[in-house]
């Protein structure tokens, strides 16, 4: 009745513009990370423009008839269950500090729901177009941001992103840290606005399959795709690969292999970087091991001959004295070797980052045995850290086991089983629609980034620790249950 008498005098238009706005506004805390410049006034300024947003959205606007299949509310029920189990392990701890954090892990759920009843197809269309759009820049800036850095600019600010201090051009993020790469300019692994190159990877996956997929637009794409491959992610080249199996086995009789093959030649640039950057710095090594006795370097330092990058890493003196070390009881060739090893070793090698995810996991599943009920929201990383500290190591937290930790074995099980559901779903929606239709190669796109930000919680961050997860997943729940009502229709 209220909306029926509202109707007449509110601009529905606006109102679901101010929606799609505001969930581009909510992409500054995450995954963009442009909160860091200021924490305090983007935090309450969002609060506040989703608060009045979503006020005059639920009172205004006609609610979606949701026609959830038995799955769908499967997922629904073991995402209750596991708060429920949350809300309990918090409480068990006594801690306002984890209860303040499980109340907005349930915001967020409330978020997806709010969602489900008021989105459309213009709002998906438009969000994955804005969100494309800024990811395209993201990588325009990024490569900026290089060039930048090789002469020497000065950053505009340092910013600590999670004990890291990263550098901030022009709408970029950059850290002179990241497995560089040998050019006559340094050039190190790019992150946008991320936290760092890995997660900056798999937030660039939703718009890469809106651009190749969706909209057709390659020149955009191939500027995506450009970041992806700069950003040297491992795993995106792993996940790509995969998905080229996928798409291989469901489309073994279609004639368009565009997708397909971007993924391959994606997927294969990384390796190359991977094998272009080893090359060359074994090569120099090998000239610093010969050339030089003074000044040994853990990446490449700048010469008159050499334009290279200078060590900045916190692990240049200890990888100095393994060098020096080594050199005085092994020929130069076993000490590359060492070197390499090494470099692969320590704080942002490939070998310590994978280390660390397994130590990560270990120490999660060894305490869920001492904490069946869980530890409680946001508590679980801090202990895992603490025991990995204790025992003089370090731990990176993997998306999925954190989260069991907090929530015990119960909730732990029900989290497990709410992804596992979600993730078959996207890969049935991926196999079985076609991509001829505008409005089917939407639901692959949709479907595809469901699938990424799955797979980016097996490296490091939980699947629903944001609203940008939140806006992802209600975007699929939506369009299989419009699918299914035309269905039901016919």
């Amino acid at each position: 009745m209220m909306n029926a008498t509202l109707s007449k005098y509110v601009n529905e238009e606006r109102l679901r513009w101010s929606l799609i706005l505001i969930t581009a506004f909510s992409w500054v805390i995450f995954p963009l990370l442009i909160v860091l410049l200021n924490p305090a006034l983007f935090k309450i300024g969002f609060a506040v423009s989703a608060l009045v947003v979503i006020i005059s959205v639920a009172i205004a606007l006609p609610k979606n008839q949701l026609a959830l299949q038995p799955l769908h509310k499967m997922i629904l029920v073991c995402w209750v269950g596991y708060l429920l189990a949350l809300l309990l392990a918090t409480l068990e701890s006594g801690s306002t500090y984890s209860l303040t954090h499980w109340s907005i892990y349930f915001a967020k759920f409330l978020f997806l729901l709010f969602l489900l009843f008021y989105i459309n197809e213009k709002y998906i269309v438009a969000t994955f177009r804005i969100y494309a759009n800024l990811m395209v820049l993201t990588v325009i800036l990024a490569v900026f941001a290089v060039f930048v850095a090789a002469i020497d600019i000065q950053p505009l600010a340092i910013i600590d992103i999670q004990g890291t201090l990263t550098n901030f051009y022009f709408g970029s993020y950059y850290t002179p840290h990241y497995s560089p790469l040998c050019a006559p300019l340094p050039i190190y692994r790019i992150q946008g606005l991320s936290e760092e190159p890995g997660a900056y990877a798999f937030e660039l996956l939703p718009a890469f399959f809106w651009l190749l997929i969706a909209e057709r637009a390659y020149v955009r794409s191939a500027v995506i795709a450009l970041g992806l491959v700069l950003t040297m992610s491992f795993g995106v080249a792993s996940f790509l690969f995969v998905l080229l199996l996928l798409l291989l086995i469901a489309r073994k009789h279609s004639n368009n292999y565009i997708v397909p093959a971007s993924f391959l030649i994606v997927s294969g640039s990384i390796g190359l970087m991977y094998a272009i950057s080893s090359s060359c710095q074994t090569s120099h090594l090998q000239n610093l091991l010969v050339t030089s006795q003074s000044e040994v370097a853990v990446v490449k330092s700048r010469s008159e001959d050499s334009a290279v990058v200078k060590p900045q890493s916190k692990d240049d003196a200890a990888t100095l004295s393994v060098l020096e070390e080594c050199k005085k009881n092994h020929p130069a060739s076993e000490c590359i070797d060492t070197f390499q090893y090494y470099v692969a070793s320590t704080a942002y090698g490939k070998l310590h980052s994978l280390k660390d995810r397994f130590d990560g996991l270990s120490i999660a599943l060894s305490q869920l045995i001492n904490h069946p009920i869980g530890t409680g929201a946001a508590l679980g990383m801090p202990k895992v850290n603490a025991i990995a500290a204790a025992a003089g190591a370090s731990a990176a937290g993997v998306g999925y086991a954190v989260p069991v930790l907090e929530s015990g074995i119960v909730g732990g099980l029900l989290y497990l089983s709410l992804f596992s559901i979600m993730g078959w779903l996207a890969i049935k929606t991926i196999t079985s629609s076609n991509i001829g239709s505008f409005d089917e190669r939407v639901e692959v796109v949709v479907a595809l980034s469901v699938c990424a930000v799955l797979a980016m919680g097996a490296q490091r961050i939980q699947p629903d620790v944001t609203l940008w997860h939140m806006w992802i997943y209600a975007m699929l729940f939506y369009l299989l249950q419009k699918k299914h009502s035309a269905r039901a229709a016919c």
